[in-house]
């Protein structure tokens, strides 16, 4: 188990308990009590505990809110992360394309600092969000509204897509994992990743700590389709040795958990 994973069943246990003791978390996930101490540090710090005498309790502060409320404030937090990572890879006279997402979105905040770049995305929210950043070249490519979200795709769009080019491809993946590759949730989706990753001349790959060694629906390619990966916190060291022996770069924040 990652120590993501256990933060957050910690955080479920405390959060119905309201305390808890190290002794019993030690013996529950099998980890030292020293592990558990250095979870309990971290928890601390991003103040949803107090450490007590051989345990803790809860930060009252929480209790309004349920835990999966917590749980959406945390992956909040993750893509704004991954968004601002990827952010500083962009260059001023770029063309760049933003896949359909939350990361994306919170990038297009961002963009309105730049004097001159043209932005293709196959989302309207996105579009809407690099409106209201006032960038300077928007481009729009055109498809079928996905399953009634602001996503497009489809032929149409491939169509589009055989006529640009663009610098740097922004692509959120739902799944990285070594043995299968990078995966998204619908087969349209795949589809669409696949023609951008053609038109670009560097492919980065955009996901979470939780989206690795997952696997979604629907496959898109290997990792070394990719030349960047871009996620939020220290990932498992496979991955990094992966990274290295096959000239991926890979951007991480410090960990945070």
């Amino acid at each position: 188990m990652f120590a993501y994973e256990r933060h957050q069943r910690i955080k479920q246990i405390l959060y119905e308990k309201k305390s808890i003791d190290v002794l019993y978390l030690s013996r529950f996930f099998g980890v030292s009590e020293t592990t558990i101490r250095r979870d309990f540090d971290k928890l601390e710090q991003q103040g949803f505990l107090t450490k007590t005498y051989g345990g803790a309790v809860l930060n009252e502060t929480l209790l309004p809110k349920t835990f999966s409320e917590v749980q959406n404030d945390k992956r909040t937090s993750d893509e704004k992360m991954v968004a601002s990572i990827a952010t500083n890879l962009i260059k001023d006279g770029e063309a760049i394309f933003l896949s359909g997402g939350a990361i994306s979105e919170y990038i297009a905040q961002q963009l309105g600092t730049f004097s001159d770049i043209t932005v293709l995305t196959n989302d309207i929210a996105v579009a809407a969000n690099l409106r209201d950043a006032q960038v300077s070249r928007i481009i729009v490519i055109g498809g079928q509204l996905q399953d009634a979200g602001t996503q497009l795709a489809g032929e149409i769009s491939e169509i589009c897509l055989e006529h640009v080019f663009v610098d740097k491809a922004f692509l959120n993946m739902q799944g990285v994992n070594i043995k299968i590759g990078f995966t998204v949730s619908s087969f349209s989706a795949s589809l669409l990743c696949k023609k951008v990753a053609s038109i670009a001349n560097e492919v980065i790959v955009m996901a979470d700590h939780t989206k690795f060694d997952y696997a979604a629906l629907s496959k898109v390619g290997p990792l070394t389709m990719a030349q960047m990966i871009v996620t939020n916190q220290s990932i498992d060291d496979s991955y990094k040795r992966y990274c290295f022996e096959n000239n991926i770069k890979l951007y991480t924040a410090f960990e945070l958990l």
